[in-house]
């Protein structure tokens, strides 16, 4: 298989990839032999790629820094790092953001949210709670996914309507996202990855906050994803690999 084949395989399985996905790698017609699943393309990532000789690599998230979405044109010093270790290995680069979302992210997500699905509209989801402390939720939501830290806002407050800002969809560039969860009268929201123009908007209207981290919270839907790759192209060597979290609490 190629990765070329590889791709109808994807499209085969899942249907037509969104605008933002796609191979992004000219060595279309080389066979793998090897694939690494990630969250986002880092320099240990790159390493266990090429250390073991592994030829497409997989990433839920841009290659390019700054990224698509912030304007980025796929070039600057951090995009070159990458692409240069890319060209010298002979390294496809293969993105799946949206068709890993709604078909495993997602719904991995709902499972590990605590609460019931009273909502599930494509990729809006909000979930019902037995009228728990924020801080209680919070509490149970970091051992589920065994992190050393998360963030939250007020953590006195009744828990009951809970929506799904999984990955970033809570950062201010995803608002039109955010105001529909909103008009589901949520009163929290679990979020991946939020900013400060969030923190402080949602702040205003006393919606609570709890933020398990971007690469985090969709970390289990793509363990899954690279299980389910695994099982039906067994003959193909595959790899998920996590990367390793740079920042560090200073108390």
């Amino acid at each position: 298989m190629n990765c070329l084949d590889f791709l109808e395989f994807i499209k085969s399985e899942f249907g037509n990839l969104g605008s933002e996905e796609g191979l992004r790698y000219k060595y279309y017609e080389d066979e793998i032999n090897g694939i690494v699943v990630c969250w986002k393309v880092s320099k240990k990532v790159l390493d266990f790629t090429v250390k073991n000789k592994f030829n497409l690599l997989i990433a839920h998230e841009d290659l390019y820094f700054p990224p698509e979405y912030a304007g980025g044109d796929k070039g600057g010093i951090v995009s070159d790092f990458r692409k240069e270790i890319l060209e010298k290995n002979r390294i496809n680069f293969l993105r799946l953001h949206y068709t890993i979302d709604k078909n495993f992210i997602f719904d991995v997500f709902d499972q590990l949210s605590g609460g019931k699905i009273l909502i599930k509209e494509n990729l809006y989801r909000v979930y019902e709670f037995e009228n728990k402390k924020l801080e209680n939720v919070a509490k149970e939501l970091k051992k589920r996914y065994k992190v050393e830290f998360l963030r939250i806002t007020e953590p006195n407050k009744k828990v009951k309507r809970v929506g799904c800002l999984v990955g970033g969809l809570g950062l201010s560039i995803n608002s039109k996202f955010i105001d529909k969860i909103l008009s589901y009268n949520v009163d929290t929201v679990i979020a991946g990855e939020v900013d400060e123009y969030t923190i402080r908007a949602l702040s205003d209207l006393k919606i609570g906050i709890i933020e398990i981290g971007h690469e985090v919270s969709e970390t289990p839907g793509l363990i899954k994803f690279t299980q389910y790759l695994k099982k039906k192209l067994p003959k193909i060597p595959i790899k998920y690999l996590k990367n390793t979290y740079p920042i560090k609490i200073l108390k």
